[in-house]
């Protein structure tokens, strides 16, 4: 593994955790505070948070996965 590969490997599981820890897993106060003030109502907030965690873990998972494509960083 060179030194590419290994930075994108890391650059990945840093999406996927960000992703799933404070947004799926238990939901940040701060998230719930910063995604409330949009003025969505308390259900919503919660599905834009988990939305937008599952479009982390899969954009990591991209990153892992396709690490010489350089179309996913623009």
């Amino acid at each position: 593994m060179n030194v590419a590969q290994l930075t994108r490997f890391i650059v990945g599981l840093s999406w996927i955790y960000n992703g799933s820890f404070p947004k799926l897993l238990s939901i940040a106060p701060l998230e719930l505070e910063m995604s409330g003030n949009i003025g969505l109502s308390e259900k919503n907030t919660t599905l834009l948070i988990a939305v937008a965690g599952i479009s982390e873990i899969l954009f990591g998972i991209l990153i892992m996965t396709f690490y010489k494509a350089r179309h996913q960083f623009i």
